[in-house]
């Protein structure tokens, strides 16, 4: 099998990520608005295509002096342009965020594979090794456990233990 998750994080690289990290949500939490789902669900989407008419619409209406007290027409201008300029960086970020994802996954995945392989030899051994299965039991009882019980389970289990 092949090992495509074949590199860990050095404490360099990952003080480097919590850096760049920390600078991008500090960055956000300037300009962004947190939002309830309900506030999600409600808010106004804008048409597509209509950049050009909201544009157009603030010009002919400074042309004629018209101010509204609850919406400048700077403002509007201002959250169109924010408006405009996201969906690049969400774009990026999603792609970031699908890749680590995949990586995590991926690690995940050939560990589990690999630890499985010696898993099976050592308790086929363990079958005419009474010392090897002693040092197995928990292991095997893990396995079998995990095997029969549901997540939720095992988590109760794992707390109890603890």
């Amino acid at each position: 099998m092949e090992d495509k998750a074949d590199q860990t994080i050095d404490d360099a690289k990952l003080v480097q990520l919590e850096d760049a990290l920390n600078q991008m949500e500090q960055i956000f939490r300037t300009i962004g608005t947190p939002l309830q789902t309900q506030e999600r669900l409600e808010a106004l989407k804008p048409r597509k295509g209509c950049e050009h008419f909201v544009s157009l619409t603030m010009n002919i209406a400074r042309e004629n002096g018209i101010r509204l007290p609850s919406y400048s027409a700077n403002q509007i201008e201002v959250d169109q342009k924010l408006r405009n300029q996201l969906p690049a960086i969400i774009h990026r970020l999603d792609s970031l965020h699908q890749l680590a994802s995949d990586t995590l996954l991926t690690a995940g995945s050939e560990y589990w594979n690999g630890f499985l392989s010696y898993y099976r030899v050592l308790n086929a051994m363990a079958q005419s090794d009474p010392n090897l299965a002693v040092r197995m039991k928990p292991v095997v009882d893990f396995m079998a456990k995990s095997s029969r019980h549901s997540n939720k389970e095992v988590a109760e289990d794992d707390k109890e233990e603890a």
